[in-house]
């Protein structure tokens, strides 16, 4: 098998880029990545022939393109099965809880998109956010206290 490579927008300012990028940092896997800038003229002309959705991230192994985050890390956890808690109903949990945070709480992205350079300015908060993130507190907090941490599952996993 080739060395696999992700393609990857800012990790400043992507967080779909980021996670799948930790997770294969985290697995020990030797991988290759490279970054282009989102939003801009680079992007638009690399892009076409990098990821068939026209996406990032998108890996690319063994003649392959994975694409999209939470594939991404399900590809590395069969390699590195480390990746997720080794019992079968964490696991589950697990994926459950990380299938939430990947596509749910959309409040909480529209309000807050990530940008590791802001400044403390933060907007005023609205209802519907603040209920997801208690929502998402609650949610941490039960998968903490169920596995007794420190990560939400005990040890770390694609889920934290």
């Amino acid at each position: 098998m080739s060395k696999p490579h992700i393609y990857l927008g800012n990790l400043t300012y992507s967080s779909w880029s980021m996670r799948p990028w930790l997770v294969l940092k985290r697995s020990g896997m030797d991988f290759e990545d490279t970054v282009i800038p989102l939003r801009t003229d680079e992007f638009a002309e690399k892009i076409g022939d990098i990821s068939p959705t026209r996406l990032v991230p998108v890996l690319h192994v063994g003649g392959a393109k994975i694409t999209d985050s939470l594939a991404i890390s399900e590809w590395a956890a069969e390699h590195v099965a480390s990746l997720w808690p080794a019992d079968a109903l964490a696991r589950a949990k697990a994926r459950s809880v990380t299938a939430q945070m990947h596509s749910g709480f959309s409040n909480i992205r529209q309000q807050f998109p990530v940008n590791l350079r802001r400044d403390g300015a933060r907007p005023d908060v609205t209802a519907e956010t603040l209920a997801e993130v208690k929502t998402m507190e609650a949610l941490w907090r039960d998968c903490i206290e169920t596995s007794g941490g420190p990560f939400l599952f005990g040890d770390w996993s694609i889920a934290d």
